[in-house]
């Protein structure tokens, strides 16, 4: 098999493999989109790493809240040590682009 061909399989099986996550982190955000703000962050202060994530989502858009990037990628990390995979998404898009911290380009 052809180098080239092998990589376009390994793309194809990741791409079908990320596919059920991402129908998984919708219907979890689903679930969060009506629940009232006070509600939504008493389940973030008690560690409910979806409810965390949904905050984190709200902050981000301003729904409900004042747009705050920077406390938005707080709740996010939070989420993502629970191993949150949606939080671990949208916290490494943060990091990429350098949203709600200084962005270095610097090795970790």
């Amino acid at each position: 098999m052809t180098s080239s061909l092998s990589w376009r399989l390994a793309f194809c099986f990741t791409l079908w493999l990320s596919q059920p996550l991402s129908l998984q982190a919708q219907e979890t955000l689903a679930d969060w989109r009506d629940v009232p703000v006070a509600q939504l962050e008493q389940g973030a202060q008690n560690g409910v790493a979806d409810a965390q994530y949904a905050l984190g989502l709200r902050l981000e858009k301003g729904r409900g809240l004042l747009q705050n990037f920077a406390l938005a990628a707080t709740w996010f990390t939070r989420a993502a040590d629970q191993g949150h995979a949606a939080a671990q998404h949208r916290l490494g898009q943060y990091y990429f682009d350098g949203i709600g911290w200084r962005q270095t380009h610097r090795p970790l």
